[in-house]
């Protein structure tokens, strides 16, 4: 698990084409977030990003709405290697539907949580 600084972290976020009411909020979050840490990344596979959080290769990933089938396996793989898991809106991570799935290393979970909430706010979405 990676132990970098917030604004050193690397981190990796989802998009859906086929949820385009959500194209804002995600473009407003990496605007928001870029000025603040390392770098951004997308490989178009929630899988691949949460298991480069548990190895350490990463530091977080987010994602505005992501299928159980699509984080079940990383969010423990992120979790048992010692990162954090939940729902960026708060709370535990929950396995019987969609949700706004976040995992971090825990030096970075609530900081990056807490500029998500922000952004979506502002947005009053």
């Amino acid at each position: 698990m990676s132990e970098e600084p917030f604004e050193r972290a690397l981190i990796g976020f989802g998009t859906a084409p086929y949820y385009t009411e959500l194209a804002e909020l995600t473009g407003r979050s990496l605007t928001a977030l870029l000025p603040r840490v390392a770098d951004i990344r997308r490989t178009g596979s929630a899988c691949v990003d949460l298991c480069d959080v548990a190895s350490g290769r990463s530091d977080g990933h987010f994602e505005w709405i992501l299928q159980p089938w699509d984080y079940c396996a990383g969010t423990l793989l992120v979790e048992e290697a010692g990162g954090c898991c939940g729902n960026i809106l708060g709370g535990p991570v929950t396995y019987d539907k969609a949700i706004p799935h976040l995992a971090a290393s825990r030096r970075s979970f609530d900081l990056l949580q807490e500029l998500l909430q922000k952004v979506r706010q502002e947005l009053n979405v």
